[in-house]
């Protein structure tokens, strides 16, 4: 089962991929993220879901993940440039 984290979860695409992926048997929720309603109990905020996302954790990103996360994340990527044939980027995950 993949473990599924959605940033900006209270708005409309957010919302809709949480319906969608409580239904999906192949996915847990595990991290909600939102900006505008993380200081709300996670019952309230989604409400229509309640009782459906016990032990996800939710809040605004930058307390789940870390602090700056994002903006070190972005800074440690280095441009590559176009592939050849059995040649891959230094420094890229796969």
């Amino acid at each position: 089962m993949k473990r599924v984290a959605i940033f900006g979860a209270t708005g409309y695409t957010g919302f809709e991929l949480v319906r969608m992926l409580l239904s999906h048997k192949g996915a847990r929720i595990s991290v909600l993220t939102s900006e505008q309603y993380s200081e709300q109990p996670l019952g309230q905020a989604f409400a229509p879901f309640k009782g459906r996302l016990e032990g996800v954790a939710f809040g605004k990103m930058e307390r789940l993940l870390g602090g700056n996360s994002r903006r070190r994340s972005l800074r440690s990527r280095t441009p590559c440039p176009p592939r050849s044939p059995g040649r891959s980027c230094p420094g890229a995950s796969r």
